[in-house]
């Protein structure tokens, strides 16, 4: 039964670490003065706005960013936690990888 406890733990730090990283990706951006148009999504508003089924929106790991420009795009490639930034057609996607 110790074990189980354990891995409890294991899983509960992971997840509380996860979102960390989450806050601190937007913490960062908000600092640099990115504006942010989405950021941590309930399965539910994920739904409604066509998210993916596993979006990292929903853990806190992925944002949306407005303008669409070089000089947004140069700062989001500064970013430490930003591995993935994808031009969708009105903003950038920005995820933890």
């Amino acid at each position: 039964m110790e074990w189980v406890n354990h891995m409890w733990r294991v899983i509960l730090l992971s997840i509380l670490m996860l979102v960390l990283v989450g806050v601190a990706l937007r913490l960062w951006m908000f600092f640099a003065g990115i504006r942010v148009t989405s950021w941590w999504r309930s399965p539910w508003h994920n739904a409604t706005v066509g998210g993916n089924l596993w979006s990292l929106h929903q853990f806190g790991l992925a944002v949306d960013v407005v303008p669409v420009n070089p000089a947004v795009l140069s700062q989001l490639r500064r970013i430490p936690l930003a591995g993935l930034i994808v031009t969708e057609s009105d903003h950038l996607h920005v995820q933890v990888v």
